[in-house]
This record gives structure tokens, C-alpha cells and sequence, in this order.
């Protein structure tokens, strides 16, 4: 089975199911958006995507073996 990996950053909450990173089954011809949306990420907790070190848009279509990450907002006063 392919897979991706993928990586949230700098969140002060859980993004992902199982802590700060996750291996999830790849889905051919799915986008970020749609990636984001299977794992239950909202639009507020995400700043940038990067993918394989690049950021990209969210309607880069993911491919196998793909390194997904996901930077959040950084908060402060």
C-alpha cells in the first residue's frame, strides 16, 4: 500500500489523530484540500503547506510517498 507522511508544526492543538504526525494511505488524484479534509484540519489551523520541502497550493495534487507539512499560525500578544 502507498502512503504519505504528514506533519503539523507549530500548533498549541492536536491537528492529527495520533499526535504531531501521521503515515495515512494515499489516495490517488487527491488534493491538499481534500487531504486536509480527510484528516479533519480546518482551513483556521493551517497558515502554509509545503510538500517534499516546497510549498504549494491547496490544489497540488498529492503523490505516493509524499512528505505533506502542515504549518499553523503562530499566536502571540
Amino acid at each position: 500500500m502507498e502512503t504519505i507522511r504528514v506533519q503539523a508544526y507549530g500548533s498549541h492543538k492536536r491537528l492529527l489523530p495520533d499526535g504531531d504526525v501521521a503515515t495515512v494511505p494515499y489516495v490517488p488524484g487527491e488534493t491538499v484540500k481534500e487531504l486536509l479534509k480527510r484528516l479533519k484540519v480546518s482551513d483556521e489551523d493551517v497558515w502554509m503547506i509545503v510538500v517534499n520541502d516546497q510549498k504549494v497550493s491547496y490544489d497540488y495534487a498529492i503523490q505516493p510517498g509524499d512528505k505533506v507539512g502542515i504549518m499553523s499560525p503562530v499566536e502571540g500578544g
